[in-house]
């Protein structure tokens, strides 16, 4: 099995609700694929899911460390922390991805303001 192969096997389990045998086979899909944050990924959805946040934490840590532009990393950080790390998580998920509806809700859970979204195009302006 090589990393790909392991990746889509975790993800098969994950779907399936299999969350050992996921976190199992992404850690395999780690050795294969150390630069890529896919693997803790599902290891850290696969903690959380378990009950295990703390472990999920650092998981969805190790992940953002490898691709910090990756919204739903951060929105996994999110799920799996309390407090101020939370709100920080939710809002660099929200910052990068603002159109979210997940992270829109989470925000209004938590009494978040999400940030204003314009709809201007890139490159151009808002209208005032």
């Amino acid at each position: 099995v090589n990393g790909n192969g392991a990746l889509a096997d975790a993800r098969d389990d994950a779907n399936q609700r299999q969350w050992a045998a996921s976190e199992a086979d992404a850690a395999k899909a780690e050795g294969w694929l150390p630069w890529s944050s896919d693997p803790w990924q599902f290891v850290g959805e696969a903690q959380l899911a378990r009950g295990d946040r703390s472990s999920a934490a650092q998981s969805f840590r190790t992940a953002i460390e490898k691709d910090p532009k990756d919204s739903d990393l951060w929105q996994g950080l999110a799920y799996a922390t309390t407090g101020r790390e939370r709100r920080q998580a939710l809002a660099e998920a929200l910052r990068l991805n603002p159109r979210s509806p997940d992270l829109i809700s989470l925000a209004q859970e938590l009494g978040i303001e999400p940030p204003a979204v314009t709809s201007s195009a890139p490159g151009q302006k808002g209208s005032s």
